[in-house]
């Protein structure tokens, strides 16, 4: 008995059902590592507003800006949020970089305040970049709804 070779839709059907199938299995293994990673919070989703500070004092400009936020749960509640900052300063002579306070505000669902903590800071003239851990009390991951970064400038600054 002789086979019939396989007709060309036939194959073009095959193919785009692999094609389907390995697409579905893809984005399926990927979200099973992104969940492994981080606990994610119940909740549909968490909303992060980064900041940006710009200013000079004289011929000296300086430029800071939080690239991003991390939240640090300790099973369901939060204490802590690790902030990475980039930022260019310049300064004049005798002054090793300008002093900036770095704010972390949680907010729930209706805007309310959760908590907040900061850190001050030298940062170094130059181009740089580096993170830090802000501590925060103790809040319920869940009712975490929004994120929010501030940067105060406070002055030049030395390191002793």
């Amino acid at each position: 008995m002789k086979g019939r070779p396989l007709k060309l839709p036939f194959l073009f059907f095959l193919i785009i059902i692999f094609i389907i199938l390995f697409s579905i299995l893809e984005a399926y293994s990927t979200l099973i590592t992104i969940s492994e990673v981080e606990p994610l919070p119940r909740r549909d989703s968490t909303t992060y507003f980064l900041s940006k500070y710009t200013g000079s004092h004289g011929e000296f400009n300086f430029m800071v800006e939080t690239r991003s936020v991390e939240l640090q749960p300790t099973g369901e509640h939060v204490n802590s949020a690790v902030i990475t900052l980039y930022w260019t300063v310049e300064a004049p002579p005798g002054q090793d970089g300008r002093e900036f306070t770095i704010s972390v505000s949680l907010y729930d669902d209706n805007g309310g305040s959760l908590t907040s903590g900061s850190v001050t800071v030298c940062l170094l003239k130059g181009t740089n970049s580096g993170s830090y851990t802000i501590p925060l009390s103790s809040t319920n991951i869940d009712d975490v709804a929004s994120v929010e970064t501030s940067i105060t400038d406070k002055g030049w600054c030395k390191i002793p």
